[in-house]
C-alpha cells in the first residue's frame, strides 16, 4: 500500500472509552481528535466500508467508530502518516504537522465537524 492518500479515502477512528466524546446534542467533541501520542486511525486502503467496520468492531468491540476523509485533514494542513504495524497494515496517524504530533484546537474542531458517525 502506498503512503499517498486520495482526498476521498476514509480514516476510521475507534473512540475509547465509549460515549465519552459526545455532546448532549449528539455531536462529536473535538476531544475525539486529540492524542499526544498521535491520532491513531485505520485507513480504508481501498477496502469496502463494511469490511473496514467489521475489522474495527472485532479489534474494538462495542466502541463508537467515526471516520473523516483525507481531504478534511488536508483542509487544515494536518499531516496524515501511513504507519503500518506488525498486526495492522492499515494503521495511520494524523499529526498536527510533519514535526508536531497533537492536533491544534482548530484542527481538532474541524475534524469533529467533518466526522461521519459510522457505528454508535
Amino acid at each position: 500500500m502506498d503512503a499517498a492518500f486520495k482526498d476521498e479515502e476514509k480514516l476510521y477512528r475507534a473512540l475509547k472509552p465509549k460515549n465519552c466524546f459526545w455532546k448532549s446534542d449528539g455531536s462529536l467533541t473535538s476531544a475525539a481528535f486529540k492524542d499526544s501520542k498521535g491520532l491513531s486511525t485505520d485507513r480504508d486502503g481501498g477496502r469496502d466500508n463494511k469490511v473496514c467496520l467489521e475489522v474495527l468492531n472485532q479489534r474494538f468491540p462495542e466502541q463508537d467508530i467515526v471516520s473523516v476523509q483525507a481531504k478534511s485533514c488536508k483542509e487544515v494542513n494536518a499531516c496524515i502518516k501511513y504507519l503500518p504495524e506488525e498486526d495492522n497494515d492499515y494503521h495511520t496517524e494524523i499529526h498536527r504537522s510533519d514535526t508536531e504530533i497533537t492536533l491544534s484546537p482548530g484542527q481538532a474542531k474541524h475534524l469533529a465537524r467533518c466526522a461521519k458517525i459510522e457505528c454508535k
